[in-house]
């Protein structure tokens, strides 16, 4: 630090035409590995140097060092923990451009670590201030939390310890059920969405997806999300086409209007009462059955997990989702069609056509390769069709008709 801000060849103070900035924290920060010693600074050849530890000869000598460390170090699991910033990598606290860095009072907090070292991950639970030791904090009262006691809507962290590493998710949750395995109650949580911050993955729950507690686990903790992980999760969900509408418990598309949005969280699907359409949908000469479809107005949700010519109704806990399985999605996303309608033909068969025609409710397509229809009249009225009274149900789709822009199916119960 001492010849990078003052170099023994271009003198006092530090000059720029080592092309190096002036703060050594910002040199930290552009530099490599590879190059953080040897472009540091301009050494003294050996023959004119007055001091060894000037010379490139020396300064060659601790790089191959330096490089050798590395090399033995990159499989490290310890490395897994340096978002603490404990034990070795406290001295990441230390700030080299400040006077009197090396003193314990001057080292910096976890956050200002993280902002200096322009670092974008949510904050350790427990967050260092200043000083080498960890403190409690003022939020510790959300770490003092039991599963048990979540309520729908809440951010919480589960924290599982494995011997190499820590997992965390960040989830958003939406109720526990519970499950006998051998004569032990376990649960099983149900997320609306979740997002693991290990692998950067984000999930969004479909009432399928679950993840089972057992609320005796000592390798696993939950708590509640401090401010920094909740806004983590939520641009993750706002960024594949989602937001939280924390007064109507639920996931809703961003591309909703905020009228349309009020009305959601006032308790109205999203426009009137879906009624009968006298419309016919013209056969083109072409094989595709008359059908008498339903009318909508529009609104939308979120996921789901099934085998080819399977789709399930899901109106658990105000879902109403309608998720065709992945194969038959791939199939249906060649047409490129944006909306769904459902009806009977004169026969008395359950159709549902995938098409661009405007009158029905669009398709959402999720980042699982599902194409969803997120409409409480769509379900409503697919159920009433086909005399389903269950409020997860799963329907047999079988492809009657197939056009350019449109793929039809005969829905049946299994």
């Amino acid at each position: 630090m001492y010849y990078y801000r003052k170099n023994p060849i271009l003198g006092s103070p530090k000059g720029d035409k080592d092309g190096n900035p002036e703060s050594i924290e910002q040199f930290l920060l552009q530099t490599t590995v590879k190059d953080v010693i040897m472009k540091a600074f301009i050494f003294y050849p050996s023959s004119i140097a007055v001091k060894e530890n000037s010379t490139f000869d020396y300064w060659k000598n601790i790089d191959d060092q330096w490089q050798d460390y590395m090399r033995s170090m990159a499989d490290n699991i310890i490395n897994d923990s340096w978002p603490q910033l404990r034990k070795t990598f406290a001295i990441l606290r230390q700030n080299w451009d400040i006077p009197g860095y090396w003193h314990r009072e001057n080292f910096e907090s976890t956050e200002e670590v993280y902002h200096r070292m322009h670092i974008d991950l949510p904050l350790p639970e427990n967050c260092w201030e200043h000083g080498g030791q960890p403190l409690k904090r003022n939020d510790a009262e959300l770490i003092k939390f039991r599963i048990l006691d979540a309520k729908d809507g809440d951010v919480i962290v589960r924290i599982k310890n494995d011997k190499n590493c820590t997992i965390r998710l960040i989830i958003l949750f939406r109720q526990l059920n519970t499950f006998d395995a051998d004569g032990l109650t376990l649960y099983r949580l149900v997320p609306y969405a979740y997002y693991n911050i290990n692998d950067r993955k984000l999930k969004i729950g479909d009432g399928v997806r679950v993840i089972n507690v057992n609320p005796e686990a000592t390798d696993v903790t939950f708590r509640l999300a401090f401010p920094q992980e909740k806004q983590l999760l939520m641009d993750k969900i706002s960024e594949v086409g989602l937001r939280w509408s924390d007064k109507a418990k639920t996931l809703l598309s961003k591309d909703l209007s905020e009228e349309e949005v009020a009305r959601i969280e006032e308790g109205v699907e999203c426009g009137s009462i879906a009624k009968e359409s006298d419309l016919v949908l013209a056969s083109d000469n072409d094989d595709t059955p008359e059908i008498d479809f339903v009318e909508f107005d529009k609104n939308r949700r979120v996921v789901n997990a099934l085998t080819k010519g399977i789709m399930s109704v899901n109106t658990r806990n105000h879902s109403w989702r309608v998720t065709i399985n992945r194969t038959d999605t791939k199939e249906i996303k060649k047409k490129q069609v944006k909306y769904a309608m459902v009806g009977n033909t004169k026969a008395g068969e359950t159709m549902l056509m995938l098409c661009n025609n405007s009158n029905g409710i669009q398709l959402t397509y999720n980042t699982d390769d599902y194409y969803n229809v997120n409409s409480r009249q769509f379900c409503d009225h697919l159920k009433r069709l086909l005399s389903v009274s269950d409020d997860l149900a799963y329907l047999r789709i079988e492809k009657v008709a197939e056009k350019m822009d449109s793929i039809t199916y005969k829905v049946t119960k299994q």
